[in-house]
């Protein structure tokens, strides 16, 4: 028994064949594409039209029945550069084939075979038509058009586009190993009408053999068109269909505007994908609706507000429609948001501090809650109360923790001062304005380490305990040279015996509230002079 042997070429790479149809070939029913499929045509291309006016006849019959009997087809376009514009012939094209750039079909092409000018026009013309489709159908086009006419009318920038060329041997090749030859300007080509007069059963006489570079898995990922695909995005954040992640919208007083989160829908298939029926949950309000079509690669955004009209927790799925083969109908995707009762309670100073210890000097207050958007250095006054004079100190806030800090840059004189925080420039996050200016003062004696106005006994123990430590104000450190020494004695001997009074209550503006532990008494004589008695031990 003898054993033929397949020649390897054919085992290693079977290149896929096909046939291209018009009117001459006439009425081509289901039965007949299947014999032309079971005759080893995987795929077809159809005219479609030509120029502004013609539509081929048979166009819809066999667009529609030769996927029936499993052939992958795809409309072209016999152009003309002689009488028509680029743009004008490719929409009559779009206008004709749109219905059937479907999934499962194959890219539509342009067939170029009249010569209209130089080879910078025809070459225009070609990128002009294929841009068209491309930009209105999301599809990019395949170029059609013959071995020597090519050469002779065409630059380098037609070649972003596949070529399927004509070039007709004297002999009839073999369509797996043998190739077109030049495919100048193209560096290569993907498909190759090899011979206008061949004979497939199924078809009345003659009709167009073309074969692929490559075999039927190669042309259906190169040429056939992509089912859509619904891609949604929060930014650049993925949102898949159905999932359990919630996209929060926060939480929002009642009566305040709403927050707003806006989504993008992109095609990322090829087929137009279409989209319907966007709905969201009770509470929330499509401001920017969703287009009803995107070509491949075409995205658009919608936006979703919650509104705060009415309090309490708004969950639900934002959902739409598409025709995405993966997506269960509708799309959908979960979403909160929290609407709280409106606040009506106004911002007050829970606290104020001096700070003392080391320099600079500073002043903190901390509000009730978040005033940041309102709060400045204008809504501070600095007074000395024995000269009357204003204070400058620069004015920083933390919105985290409600504080503002008041900083002198250095040390303040001695003397007693009174710190004002006017209502009237700050409000909360709601709108509420702070009731009544607030009052808070503190004063600064060199020496008192202790903090009771005067400079006594109690301070200097203070003082001698801590000679020669590091230390601060209340250790004895009244130059604020970070220690403890024998220039803080000095400090405290010239202003031993001394007392600062509190100062006597001046008026306040209408409606101002004192600090809980506000301390007014009567002004007492300050007495500055010198204790004999410390100054002949200090001696």
């Amino acid at each position: 028994m003898r054993c033929t042997i397949e020649p390897l070429e054919h085992r290693l790479f079977f290149r896929s064949l096909g046939i291209d149809v018009s009117d001459f070939q006439g009425n081509i029913t289901v039965a007949q594409w299947g014999q032309i499929k079971a005759a080893g045509k995987d795929w077809a291309f159809t005219k479609a039209t030509e120029g502004l006016t013609f539509n081929a006849t048979t166009f819809v019959n066999n667009i529609t029945r030769a996927p029936q009997a499993g052939v992958l087809i795809g409309p072209y376009h016999y152009g003309r550069p002689d009488n028509n514009s680029a743009v004008a012939d490719a929409d009559h094209f779009i206008q004709v084939i749109s219905p059937y750039l479907t999934a499962g079909r194959l890219r539509p092409v342009l067939d170029i075979e009249v010569d209209a000018g130089d080879v910078t026009f025809m070459s225009n013309w070609v990128n002009d038509f294929c841009n068209r489709v491309k930009n209105v159908t999301g599809i990019p086009p395949i170029v059609y058009t013959g071995q020597f006419f090519a050469s002779q009318n065409f630059n380098s920038s037609v070649t972003q586009w596949p070529l399927w060329i004509a070039r007709y041997p004297s002999t009839l090749p073999d369509p797996h190993t043998a190739s077109p030859g030049s495919t100048t300007p193209w560096p290569t080509w993907h498909a190759w009408q090899y011979s206008a007069s061949g004979t497939v059963p199924g078809i009345s006489g003659n009709v167009d053999l073309d074969v692929y570079n490559g075999d039927l898995a190669a042309i259906t990922a190169a040429w056939v068109i992509k089912p859509p695909t619904a891609t949604v995005l929060r930014g650049t954040t993925p949102i898949t269909d159905n999932q359990s992640t919630v996209t929060d919208f926060g939480t929002v007083m009642q009566g305040n505007p709403g927050p707003s989160i806006t989504f993008t829908v992109r095609n990322d298939g090829q087929e137009k994908l279409t989209l319907s029926g966007l709905t969201v949950p009770a509470g929330y309000t499509v401001t920017d609706p969703l287009v009803s079509s995107l070509i491949a690669g075409a995205s658009d955004n919608f936006t979703v507000r919650l509104d705060t009209a009415v309090t309490g927790v708004k969950s639900g799925n934002i959902t739409f429609t598409t025709n995405d083969p993966a997506v269960t109908n509708p799309f959908n995707f979960p979403i909160t948001g929290n609407v709280i009762p409106s606040d009506t309670t106004p911002p007050t100073v829970q606290a104020a501090d001096f700070l003392f210890e080391t320099p600079p000097h500073k002043l903190t207050i901390v509000f009730s809650e978040n005033v940041a958007a309102s709060v400045s250095g204008a809504d501070f006054e600095v007074r000395n109360l024995t000269t009357n004079a204003t204070l400058s100190p620069f004015h920083s806030h933390v919105a985290a923790t409600f504080t503002s800090t008041l900083n002198f840059g250095g040390t303040v004189a001695d003397g007693n001062y009174r710190l004002r925080v006017i209502a009237a420039g700050i409000q909360d996050t709601a709108g509420n304005v702070m009731a009544a200016d607030y009052v808070y003062d503190f004063f600064v004696l060199p020496g008192d380490a202790n903090r009771d106005r005067s400079v006594n006994i109690g301070d200097f123990a203070i003082l001698a305990g801590n000679f020669n430590q590091p230390g601060t104000f209340t250790a004895g450190d009244f130059n604020y040279n970070g220690s403890v020494e024998i220039g803080d004695f000095s400090i405290l001997a010239s202003a031993f015996n001394s007392y600062l009074a509190p100062p006597a209550d001046l008026p306040r503006a209408a409606g101002a509230s004192s600090p809980p532990a506000l301390l007014i008494e009567p002004q007492k004589a300050r007495t500055d002079r010198f204790s004999s008695d410390l100054l002949d031990e200090l001696a």
